[in-house]
Parts: structure tokens; sequence; C-alpha cells
């Protein structure tokens, strides 16, 4: 029975160890900052990170010019898309899941439309002078406006 009681225990204190490991986090070394990027129409010149986190949290649907906001993100596991969640949104992938799962249960929102690449990101806000979106490599910004950018550390 004392063998029984210490298997418990240590598959006990493994699994928390798995779970505290999945709240945690550290954010990625990237050597590109994070640029969120709109139309190069839009009439915003810069946003500041809680203006990018409530439009991609729902909570506003307009610029401030009273524009209309289509936020656009990455899909999980993509590059770019942990970057964004943890810098810029300040959350882990499970809470910002999390709270668009309580979101969507709740009627209350929509999230963000998600793409495959940052390529894709960026042909679409060329289209759409409603949208917004980001990026973290340089390099794809040709017609596009950047409204933020931001150091990853």
């Amino acid at each position: 029975m004392f063998h029984g009681t210490k298997l418990y225990s240590t598959t006990l204190l493994i699994a928390a160890a798995f779970f505290f490991a999945e709240l945690t986090y550290t954010v990625p070394v990237n050597a590109e900052p994070i640029l969120v990027i709109v139309h190069p129409n839009n009439q915003i010149t810069d946003l500041s990170i809680a203006q990018v986190q409530n439009i991609f949290f729902g909570k506003i649907k307009q610029f401030s010019t009273g524009q209309k906001a289509t936020p656009y993100t990455l899909q999980q596991g993509q590059p770019g898309r942990e970057e964004f969640t943890q810098v810029i949104m300040e959350k882990t992938e499970v809470e910002y899941r999390a709270y668009w799962a309580r979101m969507i249960f709740t009627g209350r929102g929509r999230p963000p439309i998600e793409l495959t690449t940052e390529q894709e990101v960026v042909d679409l806000i060329k289209k759409d002078e409603h949208a917004i979106g980001y990026v973290t490599t340089r390099q794809l910004i040709d017609g596009v406006k950047v409204a933020l950018e931001l150091e990853v550390p």
C-alpha cells in the first residue's frame, strides 16, 4: 500500500508540474519586432497597445477615427502568433483561447479571423481598408502602414 501512495503522490506531482508549466510562459526569442499593420489609406497614424488589445479582444469595433476595424490574426502555432498573444495581448495562448471561448459561448463576440501566414495577413490588409493585423517580418510590410511597432524583449 505504501508503494501505491507514493506512486499516486508522484503522479499528482507530475500532473501539477505540467499544469503549472502550461500557465507560465516565456516570450520566445525573436529578432524582429511585432508590427501591427493597417491599410495604407487608414487615417490612423499610430495605435497604443491598449487600443490594439481592445480591437483584438472585440471590445471596440472601430478605430478612433470612426472607421470600422476588422482584426485578423495568425492561426495558433504560426510564427508570430505566440509573440503577439504574449507581448501585445498579455495572455498565454491558453488564456487567449479561453477568453474567446467564453465570448462565443455567451454570444458577446466573435474572435478575429485567423489566417495561415504573415504574407496572407499583408495581402488581405492591402485589399481591405478596415483590416488590422500583425507581422514579425519587416520585409513583408511594403504596401501597408505600421500603426504600432513593439520590440520583443
